[in-house]
């Protein structure tokens, strides 16, 4: 992991064993990052990467901020809601009987999108007061991420498809290759 200022200015380095780094997110609860890889856990990491501890020892694909947690996509049947406080105890979320593919969240932190192996997208609200809800199906999807007030983006096949958050929906072809991440700006435009 590096944080640096910009453009090729690295800061701090922090070694994270022997594994490799599938995604960062900021911590929700204190100043600072957390890592998540490929094996070997989540880690928090001060915001100059001089101090780190380990929060889970499971590994992950994806990881973004949700509420006061933050949300993990581990390989696959589980998801978990972790917090970058030692004080506090990490949860699972269960979807359906799918594997979980793909995890998008929205830059607010209010909600985020589980995309499971069968093509089901799931809705989770930060509030956390009720259960995952199977919002959409989206069988040939690779790829998934979540906007604000509910619009959504996922690849499927050779297009990319935007759900603004009235339903409407916007197609555009992305050619004969397979997109295995998308990604929504913060304007949702």
């Amino acid at each position: 992991a590096r944080v640096g200022r910009g453009s090729g200015d690295v800061r701090a380095v922090a070694q994270l064993g022997n594994s490799v780094i599938k995604g960062v997110a900021p911590a929700v609860s204190m100043p600072g990052i957390v890592a998540v890889a490929s094996v070997g856990g989540a880690w928090w990491l001060s915001p100059d990467l001089s101090e780190r501890r380990a929060l889970v020892a499971a590994g992950g694909r994806r990881i973004g901020p949700l509420g006061d947690h933050l949300l993990v996509l581990h390989y696959g049947a589980l998801t978990s809601r972790l917090v970058d406080d030692a004080r506090r105890v990490p949860a699972s979320i269960q979807t359906g009987d799918g594997d979980v593919f793909d995890l998008g969240t929205a830059a607010d932190g209010e909600r985020a999108l589980i995309l499971d192996d069968d093509g089901v997208i799931w809705r989770v609200d930060a509030d956390w007061q009720t259960r995952p809800e199977a919002i959409a199906a989206a069988p040939d999807a690779t790829c998934i991420d979540a906007g604000r007030a509910g619009s959504m983006v996922w690849a499927e096949r050779a297009e990319l498809v935007f759900r603004a958050a009235d339903g409407t929906q916007r197609r555009t072809p992305l050619g004969d290759v397979q997109t295995m991440d998308c990604a929504i700006s913060l304007d949702d435009r």
